[in-house]
């Protein structure tokens, strides 16, 4: 509690888990365009039964080094446990975008 990461787990296998945090936390301007098949896959009526995730990279004993893959975002619809991951084709963003500000 009070950490901005999450695990998102497979519901089909246990030991399938990521790291996951809500981009807007570390790129403030990030937005998606969430297209209507999306929708229909996840059993969404509106985008805002959705929740956006990404996933977090922590290179082993360099915690200072992880970074977040902004290009494919996990859309979660969480009351019917199901998600789905998009590729973006938005050249702003990176697939290793540094989580920390680099001094």
């Amino acid at each position: 509690e009070g950490s901005p990461f999450f695990w998102l787990q497979s519901t089909e296998d246990g030991s399938l888990a990521f790291v996951v945090i809500n981009p807007q936390l570390v790129k403030s301007d990030y937005a998606i365009n969430i297209e209507e098949h999306v929708l229909e896959e996840l059993k969404a009526q509106h985008v805002a039964d959705l929740e956006v995730m990404c996933i977090v990279t922590i290179p082993h004993n360099q915690p200072q080094k992880m970074t977040i893959n902004l290009l494919g975002p996990i859309i979660i619809n969480a009351k019917k446990r199901c998600a789905l991951q998009i590729i973006c084709s938005d050249d702003r963003y990176s697939h290793r975008h540094p989580i920390l500000a680099e001094n």
